[in-house]
């Protein structure tokens, strides 16, 4: 049973391609960075000190740019845990941080060539852990379904 596993993977991993690949402004030049957090940092630093010109544009810059690509990647982490679901759950959440990195990297490589997308770092760091994120959910799930049947079936089948 894990062919809705393999549709909810192949289907996330369609809509962040379009989500990511195509080009939303035409305005932009390509840009790149490669040091992790050296965008966010300062942002961080201006909501947690009194002088922070515009907190409310440096907290929707976080919250779509942290948060946003942890979230998009938790539906991918799901579908491949599901799908990759192995006994031992640490070779399952491996495989599934592999995964979502080399997924986001092979975004991150393909935004270089496209005009008016950037590269950055983070997006690794940040999409990894939201396929993470999904692969615990998965996990957690699993325990306490696996714990749940078990329990059932003590108390349902009848005491020879």
């Amino acid at each position: 049973m894990r062919w809705p596993w393999l549709l909810l993977t192949l289907l996330t991993t369609l809509w962040l391609l379009y989500m990511t690949l195509y080009s939303w402004r035409y305005s932009l030049k390509n840009d790149i960075n490669l040091i992790p957090l050296a965008q966010k940092t300062p942002a961080i630093t201006c909501l947690l000190t009194t002088n922070c010109t515009n907190p409310l544009r440096t907290t929707r810059y976080l919250m779509i740019d942290v948060v946003g690509n942890v979230v998009v990647f938790i539906p991918l982490g799901l579908g491949l845990a599901g799908l990759l679901h192995q006994k031992q759950w640490q070779n399952t959440l491996i495989k599934v941080m592999a995964s979502g990195f080399i997924l986001s990297l092979t975004i991150e490589i393909l935004q270089l060539m496209i005009p008016s997308r950037a590269s950055d770092v983070d997006d690794l760091i940040f999409n990894t852990s939201g396929a993470a994120i999904g692969a615990f959910i998965y996990l957690s799930y699993r325990i306490i379904y696996d714990l749940g049947i078990t329990r059932w079936q003590e108390t349902a089948m009848p005491k020879s």
